[in-house]
């Protein structure tokens, strides 16, 4: 489950793409896709989020994160906010707050209640910081990796 929180971190707080000359500072700004895919001892994830950086050092993002395991499948919309900074090839974000927006299993709605339960696994990414390598950087992708694991993002 600690592979699906640090997938869903690095994926929902790193975005990245450069254009010909510009600073990575400035190529940051503005919105991304951003989707990674994991799978570790029977359990799958993938993330799908939509990211937008601001000059102010602030981000903000909504996506979907589904995890999967003994044939069973969980699906939550996420929001998160938080700050970034590029220090060399490192994009370093801190969460500053993260809210369940909905969630499903196998496809059924889950109530308030049991949402409830769901958020024990969006919590400790509130306060969590990561720096992620820039791997690829062009005007239309950027390749970043954390613990192994790639995010590729697109504008």
């Amino acid at each position: 489950m600690k592979t699906c929180v640090t997938l869903l971190s690095i994926t929902a707080l790193t975005a990245l793409v450069s254009a010909c000359g510009a600073s990575s500072d400035e190529a940051i700004l503005g919105s991304w896709n951003c989707k990674s895919q994991m799978s570790e001892d029977g359990l799958s994830g993938s993330v799908d989020f939509d990211i937008t950086y601001v000059s102010s050092g602030k981000s903000s993002g909504m996506g979907t994160l589904v995890l999967g395991a003994d044939g069973q499948r969980i699906e939550m919309d996420v929001a998160i906010n938080g700050d970034w900074n590029i220090h060399d090839d490192l994009l370093e974000e801190t969460v500053t707050s993260v809210s369940l927006i909905g969630a499903s299993m196998n496809g059924t709605p889950l109530t308030g209640e049991q949402q409830d339960g769901m958020r024990a696994l969006i919590d400790p990414l509130l306060s969590s910081s990561s720096s992620s390598k820039i791997q690829t950087l062009t005007e239309t992708q950027m390749i970043l990796e954390e613990s192994g694991e790639l995010v590729t993002c697109t504008r």
